[in-house]
């Protein structure tokens, strides 16, 4: 059984032909898609967004450090005083 529409004169069209026919059809339809909005322009390059996160993580890093030094020595003050 053979399929799609039989060709309308001797011979089958070419690819050409049809690409032509099928662009036709589309103009005349008034089925032009819109123009693809520009894609924004990156304000910051990869290797700053990727710093970013790492400099936030080791300024967490050092401030926990040094919270937990400042309560460590806090407990080792008050233990001293609290055996005397």
């Amino acid at each position: 059984m053979p399929r799609g529409r039989k060709p309308t004169g001797n011979r089958p069209l070419t690819a050409a032909q049809r690409q032509a026919r099928y662009r036709q059809r589309q103009s005349d339809n008034g089925a032009t898609s819109a123009p693809r909005p520009a894609r924004p322009m990156r304000q910051v390059s990869r290797p700053q967004q990727w710093h970013a996160p790492t400099d936030q993580a080791r300024g967490l890093k050092a401030h926990d450090k040094a919270t937990i030094a400042g309560e460590l020595m806090m407990a080792s003050a008050v233990a001293l005083i609290s055996r005397l």
